[in-house]
């Protein structure tokens, strides 16, 4: 994608640099008319300038150490085009609320290549790196001859025209997913929750993104059997081989740099849970048998060899009944959960707002008079695990101490970051994961995957004859070549905003195709 920020119509002029995108293809010139100074509402990609850009301006607000990602002032975002197949890939988000499912929108905007023949579609090199044109279009035959997964009827180009006198002609494909890890209907169903939802904050990501196997590293996958005796440099290619054609099933789109930011959501009423789990995972007679074998260990320690069983046996019925050093003794256990959930937002965090399970903003903690000094662990005799989480605000030093106690309604929401982020079907994850980008469908995700291949092999400015080779494993597994796994330095830009249901609804509307009920119908 070129997206870059411009100054909205009426704004002062050339009084700052303009913020530029890396471009994605190697062309720096526009292939069309760049969006500058557009101020379209008139079609889709009007509308979606409009939203995507008052989102980075707020983002840019709540985020001051990340301006680098988001608008300033009176900067809007501009889409320009430059090469065909140059895909722009645009998220968005509905602003607020924890709810299951797949009610997010990954749009991708980009400009067909000419067809020599329709019938067969034969790419034209206007436009294109003439130097690619033979991969690209053996690619282009490999998925039209696909018949396990057979591609959309649109193929080389899904999605919709978009055409208006601003701005200009692009084709885009719209898929639905869920821009926030732990959105499934299958924990819905289940009547589970994560209790930390992540995802990537709304911000303007250039050359992020790259075509990988979906784990990746040596370091963290288990190594194929070989030789012992085998040469250091045979052992590694050995190794990198066998996860090339484990990890070529499910290629994805991952992050190629070290961090970006995420925002995540605590849901304190699982935190509570969690908590109480904590307080009640032993029965009493477990905990009173350990406080029996600690003070035993600790009398023989004091008293030496001449402490026999006789004087062990009388601490018995004492530690047996000690209710006190029980219900202490739990308490500290459900304390610990709280302590580690502080810990890590200290570490690693900002915290932003509290909002109620809807998403209804409650606390503001970057507002002037309502910053928010830390957490504190407190201890509550009325509550089931006798302790709880408060937030404490800052006061001037005369005023007296102000603090919220968090509740089950309550979900905290934060800022941090994160190296995990990626684009992926559904059903493909595993733990730990986070900021995912994931698909309703397999399907949409494999024409998602497959546009995204065929842009590297059109544009990729690096692309050579060793990019296809086999390097010891079958050509082109599962859309993968062996530059995939770290080598290419192609990348993808995305753009991720946050806007309301109704403004969503209507950019669906104005797309044509499914209304938003009909697209979400399987969710």
């Amino acid at each position: 994608m070129t997206a870059k920020a411009a100054k909205r119509r009426g704004g002062a002029e050339a009084e700052s640099p303009k913020k530029v995108a890396v471009a994605t293809a190697p062309e720096r010139e526009a292939h069309h008319a760049t969006l500058r100074e557009a101020q379209c509402t008139d079609c889709a990609v009007g509308l979606l300038r409009q939203y995507v850009s008052a989102s980075l301006r707020r983002q840019g607000k709540a985020d001051p150490g990340n301006r680098r990602f988001h608008l300033k002032g009176d900067e809007a975002l501009e889409f320009s085009r430059t090469t065909p197949l140059a895909l722009q890939l645009v998220g968005l988000r509905r602003e607020r609320g924890v709810a299951p499912g797949f009610e997010d929108l990954l749009l991708v905007l980009y400009d067909p290549a000419l067809l020599v023949d329709a019938e067969r579609p034969l790419l034209d090199a206007e436009g294109l790196r003439e130097e690619n044109l033979e991969d690209a279009q053996a690619y282009v035959d490999a998925v039209l001859e696909d018949r396990v997964h057979v591609p959309p009827r649109d193929w080389p180009f899904p999605g919709v025209d978009v055409s208006c006198p601003k701005c200009k002609h692009w084709r885009v494909a719209m898929f639905p997913l869920s821009t926030e890890t732990g959105h499934s209907p299958e924990e819905a169903a289940r009547g589970t929750k994560s209790l930390h939802l992540s995802a990537i904050a709304p911000g303007l990501y250039n050359a992020h993104f790259r075509i990988a196997p979906h784990e990746e590293g040596a370091e963290s996958s288990p190594a194929p059997r070989r030789s012992d005796d085998a040469p250091p440099e045979k052992k590694n290619q050995s190794n990198r081989v066998a996860l090339h054609e484990e990890d070529a099933a499910s290629p994805v789109l991952r992050l190629s740099e070290d961090a970006i930011p995420v925002r995540r959501r605590h849901l304190i009423a699982e935190l509570l849970k969690s908590a109480q789990a904590a307080h009640d995972q032993e029965t009493d007679e477990v905990i009173r048998v350990g406080f029996l074998e600690k003070d035993t260990a600790t009398r023989k320690s004091q008293a030496g060899p001449a402490l026999n069983d006789a004087d062990v046996s009388v601490t018995e019925p004492q530690s047996r009944t000690d209710a006190a050093r029980v219900a202490e003794h739990r308490k500290r256990q459900a304390v610990s959960v709280f302590e580690a959930f502080k810990a890590r937002l200290e570490a690693q965090e900002r915290c932003l707002r509290l909002e109620d399970a809807n998403g209804t903003e409650t606390q503001d903690f970057t507002a002037q008079g309502n910053v928010l000094s830390h957490l504190e662990v407190v201890e509550d005799e009325t509550a089931p695990m006798k302790s709880g989480l408060r937030c404490v605000f800052k006061t001037p030093p005369s005023s007296p101490p102000r603090t919220l106690r968090l509740t089950a309604e309550s979900v905290l929401v934060t800022l941090g970051t994160t190296s995990g982020a990626g684009f992926h079907p559904p059903g493909v994850g595993g733990p730990g994961g986070e900021a995912r980008q994931v698909f309703r469908s397999p399907e949409d995700f494999k024409t998602f995957l497959r546009m995204a291949v065929l842009s590297k092999r059109a544009l990729c400015p690096a692309r050579q004859s060793t990019c296809t080779g086999s390097r010891g494993c079958p050509t082109r597994i599962q859309d993968l070549e062996p530059c995939d796994f770290g080598a290419c330095g192609f990348r993808f830009d995305y753009v991720l905003a946050e806007t309301t249901r109704a403004n969503m609804e209507a950019l669906v509307s104005r797309l044509g195709g499914p209304d938003w009920d009909a697209l979400f119908a399987s969710s």
